[in-house]
């Protein structure tokens, strides 16, 4: 469960960045990764971004659901999971930079 929290943690790093700013984050996420996911598709024919989201989102489950949790990370890609901790890293620094901002 600790690697299933860990690997959830670049995402409520992103939910918390959001709510700074917006009412509602998780909706706001909800639309962006819907839309992110499907206009590539639609417009190039692209489904890489599709395929990173769907990778990014079986982490925690597969932590979970394996016999030995960490297989999911080499499974669902190393630079697959490069870039979700990029994005964590930055979801992280923008948060702080939210935070001192807000008075």
């Amino acid at each position: 469960m600790m690697v299933a929290g860990v690997l959830l943690l670049p995402l409520a790093l992103s939910a918390m960045a959001l709510s700074q700013k917006v009412n509602s984050p998780l909706l706001v996420m909800l639309i962006a990764i819907y839309a992110l996911r499907w206009m590539p598709i639609a417009m190039f024919g692209f489904y890489g971004i599709d395929q990173f989201f769907s990778d990014i989102f079986y982490l925690p489950l597969h932590a979970i659901l394996a016999a030995n949790p960490f297989s999911a990370i080499p499974q669902a890609g190393w630079f697959n999971v490069g870039i979700y901790t990029l994005i964590g890293i930055m979801a992280w620094f923008t948060s702080i930079k939210f935070s001192r901002t807000v008075s």
